[in-house]
Parts: structure tokens; sequence; C-alpha cells
């Protein structure tokens, strides 16, 4: 289908170690274990990482049959960074004669590429935790809040954004389509608060990019970022409710791209949480209190903002006479 209108599928894959339960990947001298050896978690886990790993496959394996024009980028993230993996075919290659032979190849290294790339961030971020020091007591005496891992999403959404980007100038400097942007954020982490705001900017610049942001949540916590990230770009946010059918709710669900899906009968997004964060508790709040200098937003009325500093002369304790309930 040379010289039809495409799609670039940006995957985003969590591969941070506590969720996976990774403290098995170093050698254990007293069994014997070779180096990078990954054991299962010591407590039952929905979905191994394996079985999501299998299933992701399948799924851009059937992906990239849908059309011959798709084409796959995958990006892992986690508390560590994140970073490019796999890409079908390099955009230093689009639209030359190498795409084609790139293309042809891609079935068969986009397993090797997924799972040697997962491996080596699951790794990174495990050994991002124990430079930190945290032993698991330290770990289990931390608040709950702050026992999580913190998935730097905003750090991922954008650097996807950035080669979606380069995909579109490629496309237009050598006169082909421009693909449509869709990305797959499958991850399992809870919502990191103090990123929220990197995080809508993202979201906002993929909305201008008329990237569709989906996401399949992997785990029990839920990301009210990623709700909103879908409802803002026109996207779908799934929680599974089995995770063993992870293959059937990519397939179903996010096979067919937003203009597919306004046809056929699809799972819709049920609820969306649009609530934001506060800046002083990073906690979302159902109502705030918003500096009309720099738009922070406070769970409480304040006298001065805490972030640019600017006085509030209409605060609702009546501190200027007369003044009506004004921004914080």
């Amino acid at each position: 289908m040379s010289g039809t209108r495409g799609e670039l599928l940006t995957v985003l894959f969590d591969c941070t170690a506590l969720y996976w339960g990774a403290v098995g990947l170093e050698p254990d001298a007293r069994s014997g274990e070779r180096p990078g050896t990954v054991r299962e978690p010591p407590i039952a886990h929905p979905l191994p990482l394996s079985a999501a790993l299998h299933h992701t496959v399948e799924f851009l394996h059937a992906y990239q049959l849908i059309d011959d024009a798709h084409r796959v980028a995958i990006f892992t993230v986690s508390d560590a960074g994140s970073r490019l993996i796999y890409e079908q075919v390099p955009l230093d290659d689009a639209g030359s004669g190498a795409a084609a032979g790139a293309a042809a190849t891609a079935p068969q290294s986009l397993a090797a590429a997924l799972v040697a790339g997962t491996r080596d961030a699951v790794l990174e971020s495990l050994h991002q935790r124990k430079a930190l020091g945290l032993t698991q007591t330290d770990i289990a005496a931390l608040p709950p809040s702050e026992r999580k891992p913190k998935l730097l999403l905003a750090a991922a959404l954008t650097r996807a954004l950035c080669y979606a980007n380069r995909a579109l100038r490629a496309a237009a400097a050598s006169g082909a389509p421009a693909p449509r942007l869709r990305m797959l954020c499958l991850t399992a982490c809870p919502d990191t608060p103090t990123q929220y705001i990197s995080t809508m900017n993202a979201v906002f610049a993929a909305k201008e990019l008329e990237c569709c942001i989906d996401t399949c949540m992997l785990g029990t916590d839920d990301s009210a970022f990623l709700q909103q990230a879908a409802h803002v770009t026109g996207g779908t946010c799934l929680r599974m409710k089995h995770p063993g059918t992870l293959l059937q709710h990519l397939t179903l669900t996010f096979a067919a791209g937003p203009e597919q899906r306004r046809k056929i009968r699809h799972v819709a997004q049920d609820r969306v949480d649009l609530r934001p964060a506060c800046f002083c508790h990073k906690r979302p709040v159902s109502i705030g209190y918003v500096c009309s200098v720099c738009l922070s937003i406070f769970c409480s009325d304040r006298k001065r903002c805490g972030t640019c500093g600017a006085e509030n002369a209409n605060r609702i304790d009546g501190a200027a006479a007369g003044g009506a309930p004004g921004p914080s």
C-alpha cells in the first residue's frame, strides 16, 4: 500500500522493577542462578512479565498485519527513565529504499528487541532503587504513598512525542503521506502527583499533534493522569478486570484507530477522573484555589501563592474588605 497514509503507533511499556517484583534479577550465589535471571515475585502477581511481553508481541504483530503502512516504535518507561528500544523503520531510512528491508525483518526482531529492552530497563530500575540505599525494611517503614514507584511518565510522553514529531518531519521531507499518530501506554504504576504539570503539558502537546493516547492499566492501581490524557486526545483508558486476557483487550480495544472506533461497537471509557493535583500536598482536589498569576492550584485559601509569591488581595476570609471570593 505504498503511498497510503498509515499509522505510527508508539508504545510505552512500564518496566518498573518494584511493580514486576524484580528482586530476583540479581544473581543469587546460594541458588547458583546466572546474572539476569528473573524469578517470580514472592507474592502472587496478577500478570507475570513474561506473559505481558508475549501478549504485547502478539498484538503488535497483528497490528502490523492490518496495514503494511503501519509502523511501530516501543519505549520503555520506569522510575529510572525511558528509552527507545525498537522502531520498525528507523527515521533516517523513512521514505528510502532501506525502509522496505527494515519492515520485512520487523516481525522477527520485534520480540527479541522487546524482551531484551524490557529486561535491561527492569534491571536499571532495580539498580536505581538500590542506589537510593533503600532496603525492604526501609520501604516498609515509609508511608503508603511513598512506597510505590515514581514512574517517569511525563519524560516518556515527551520523548515519544519528540519521536512522533520527527516522523512527521521525515515524511514531509520525503514527500510521503504523514502518518496518523497514536500512543499506547501499558502501565501499572499509579500517578506521581509531582509530575502533574509536566504530564498535562505533554498531553496537550499530543492533542496539538493530533496524537491519540490510549492506556491499558496492567495492575490494580488506576491513573487519573492517563484517564485525562485519553479524554483530551480522544483515546481510551481501559483497566483490565482479568489480567490473563490482556491480548484480547489489546486486540479488540486498541487495534482499531480512533476513526474506526466510531463505526464499531467499542468499549467506552466508563469514567474520567478530572481532578487536578494540588501544588501544596500533591493530592487530587475536587474544589481548589487557583493563583490568578501562575495558575497554581491549592487545596486551601492562601494569602500568598507558594509557587510565584503573588499576594492574594481577595481572600475568602475577608482579608480585603468587601472583596469577592477570588483565586489564591
